[in-house]
């Protein structure tokens, strides 16, 4: 009997081995020998569905490589969820799919009170996060070893169309229209600040929430105080409702706004021409390259019910191309600090987007943890075409 026992400990200790042979184990959650699972989220329906279209860029540069076949070997299997722009739900579905699925990383997470609401519990679980979709500076000052940032703050975007307004358009009376949450006061906070550099004030500053329908009293304020330019901070169905009650009082202000709004062809579209004139920044190299060449034929060959190349797209499309040349930088040995690792090794990547460059982590370097800090202007033309009005511009915070 004894004998018998300890036959059988051995068989299970060969089964075992060989188990162990013939099914890799990988220390790291998220990976396997054959995909890797990429988790990303915003507003694929709601007010700010607009922005969802980042989530159809990002998958859409995944379904390349997948069709190329992987990244050595490895297909990526990624899990794209829609938060309705609700940080409640944000928090939930991330919560859900990281513990039931397991993510390597995490991409997108559009808005920025949507990624507030998961910024602790991705740190907490040590996820790399390639990106916020969110110009709020909390996500990289103090810089953060699992945070990459890729959007330019929204006080640096601000302060951008603060200084043309002023000093190329010569504009002195100028109000702002916010969002009631980060966003938009962070937003504001910026405008405030470079107005102060020329010993100019606000004219006056209005907060409106995220679902903002009712815009006539708004507009009528803006129209009584006689401003002459309006910094628009909010979601893209807000800002229309505001020109639309502004051409019923035949308000028609200098319209500025942030990159959020810098797809002129769909929002002149939606505005039915009351976008022409807008002034935007925008972050996007549209130069018809082979390789935006080739992202626009993938589009219609991968995802064909999209039948238009938009700049939310091309947006999504640059901040997911840094994830896989990190990803193929690493190799076959993939982990998760040295997918970090090679993050912090980009300097000077150039997609379609601008350049993108971090540097090896360091807490009391916030700039380590910024990619981009290039922007440039453009303004609506009347056929929904963009005429760009500035070169590339950095601004410090």
């Amino acid at each position: 009997m004894k004998n018998k026992k300890i036959l059988f400990s051995y068989i299970r200790i060969i089964l075992t081995l060989f188990l162990l042979k013939s099914f890799p184990i990988f220390a790291e959650e998220g990976i396997t020998d054959t995909e890797i699972r990429i988790g990303l989220n915003g507003p694929l329906t709601g007010p700010a569905a607009l922005w969802g279209e980042i989530i159809t860029g990002s998958t859409l540069l995944f379904d390349i490589v997948n069709s190329e076949g992987g990244i050595y070997g490895r297909k990526i299997k990624y899990f794209a969820l829609d938060d309705n722009y609700n940080p409640s739900f944000t928090k939930s579905l991330v919560k859900e799919v990281s513990e039931k699925i397991g993510i390597f990383i995490w991409g997108a997470c559009v808005g920025t009170e949507p990624s507030i609401a998961i910024k602790d519990y991705l740190l907490n679980r040590n996820i790399p996060w390639v990106s916020p979709v969110s110009g709020a500076s909390l996500f990289t000052s103090p810089s953060q070893k699992y945070i990459f940032g890729l959007y330019p703050l929204f006080s640096i975007d601000a302060s951008i169309l603060s200084r043309f307004a002023i000093k190329n358009l010569d504009k002195k009376l100028i109000a702002v229209v916010y969002q009631n949450d980060r966003y938009g006061k962070l937003a504001l906070e910026g405008v405030i600040k470079e107005l102060s550099k020329f010993n100019i004030s606000l004219i006056c500053q209005i907060p409106v929430e995220t679902s903002g329908t009712k815009m006539k009293n708004v507009a009528q304020k803006l129209q009584e105080i006689n401003t002459d330019t309006v910094l628009i901070f909010t979601t893209p169905f807000t800002a229309l409702n505001l020109l639309k009650a502004s051409k019923d009082i035949n308000f028609y202000p200098q319209w500025m706004s942030s990159f959020t709004f810098s797809d002129f062809s769909f929002m002149n579209k939606m505005s039915n021409g009351l976008f022409n004139g807008m002034i935007t920044t925008s972050i996007g190299d549209f130069s018809e390259t082979p390789l935006l060449k080739k992202y626009k034929e993938a589009l219609k060959r991968l995802k064909p019910l999209q039948n238009e190349w938009t700049v939310m797209i091309h947006a999504g499309v640059a901040w997911t191309e840094p994830i896989i040349e990190a990803l193929k930088r690493c190799g076959r040995n993939l982990s998760r600090e040295k997918f970090i690792k090679e993050m912090e090794g980009l300097t000077n990547f150039k997609g379609i987007g601008p350049e993108i460059s971090f540097k090896p982590y360091d807490q009391n370097d916030s700039e380590c943890r910024r990619g981009i800090k290039d922007l440039y202007l453009v303004q609506c033309l009347e056929n929904g075409k963009a005429k760009k009005l500035s070169e590339w511009i950095r601004i410090s915070e």
